[in-house]
């Protein structure tokens, strides 16, 4: 999201960072009326927190707010492991990755518990889509 005007707690214009719109901004979350919602800013406030706990473990963080939507939306709002629950967090399938499009899924919470206890098969699943991903 890029500000035309550096003054905090007023009113600024601002390009939304999904649809591209200029708007006037009354918030931080770079979403213009038509497209701020409450599921999207639930996902923004996730996507903020995942990218500030990559970077301070010093991995690469570049995932963006229209990447991870439409990771969410390949998924149907599901664990991306077990195709069966509601996701509760943003995974990365490999952990020295970092927090990129082709390293994301979503996943319930059994699941990020559970993947070191055997889930080959639904691992294999998600990195024949990631690799789909990267094209």
């Amino acid at each position: 999201m890029v500000f035309d005007s550096p003054l905090a707690g007023q009113e600024r214009y601002a390009t939304c960072c999904i649809c591209g719109d200029e708007f006037t901004a009354r918030h931080s979350y770079g979403l213009c009326p038509q497209c701020c919602s409450k599921d999207r800013l639930r996902e923004y406030d996730r996507l903020d927190s995942a990218i500030a706990a990559t970077q301070r473990r010093g991995k690469v963080a570049t995932l963006t707010l229209p990447e991870w939507l439409s990771t969410l939306s390949d998924f149907k709002g599901l664990c991306a492991f077990c195709n069966d629950r509601i996701y509760l967090r943003i995974e990365m399938v490999d952990p020295d990755g970092g927090l990129t499009y082709d390293n994301v899924v979503p996943c319930c919470q059994s699941c990020h518990v559970r993947r070191d206890e055997g889930y080959e098969v639904a691992e294999e699943r998600v990195r024949r889509y990631l690799h789909l991903q990267a094209g």
